[in-house]
């Protein structure tokens, strides 16, 4: 129930279907996304989900989204389908994230503190504010950066991983 209310704002007990095909509804332009997925057990329904809208009046920022189940968090698959959203919005020409977090999900307002995003307060909720740099930049800085935080680096390894799938670009 907590994490339903901190990924959408709400309590209902299963997620909507009108919901549920917006999410799924995806152009690979303007809204795009990924789900990890058990790599052996597909009884499980999905390990997270994230996904990306790009904004209409500024197409340089994108709204994201991401929900990861209570049993998996903490273990990296966050940062995961982050680095894929900025790998694959960063080649769309996306060059900024934002969002919203309930005041109450401190794990998530300091997470994406932690990665270098700024977090301002408002009334019922903190507002988050990610500029990405190109992927290759992302790495080359947490490469040579001391104070480089875990999952700064962590997502930078993900980076790599991306750049050599992709061929190079």
């Amino acid at each position: 129930e907590e994490s339903r209310r901190n990924r959408f704002c709400e309590s209902r007990n299963q997620a909507l279907p009108k919901r549920a095909s917006d999410l799924s509804k995806t152009d690979y332009q303007d809204h795009f996304a990924w789900v990890a997925l058990h790599e052996s057990d597909d009884t499980i329904p999905g390990l997270g989900g994230a996904s990306c809208w790009r904004d209409a009046d500024n197409p340089e920022k994108a709204e994201i989204g991401l929900t990861v189940a209570d049993e998996v968090q903490r273990k990296g698959i966050g940062t995961l389908l982050l680095s894929l959203l900025w790998f694959e919005g960063w080649h769309l020409g996306i060059r900024e994230f934002h969002g919203i977090v309930r005041n109450e999900d401190r794990d998530l307002s300091g997470w994406f503190s932690s990665l270098g995003a700024e977090v301002n307060a408002r009334s019922r909720y903190l507002e988050f504010s990610l500029k990405l740099t190109s992927p290759e930049d992302c790495i080359e800085r947490n490469r040579y950066t001391i104070s480089a935080g875990a999952r700064q680096i962590i997502l930078a390894d993900w980076m790599q991983d991306w750049i050599a799938l992709s061929g190079g670009s």
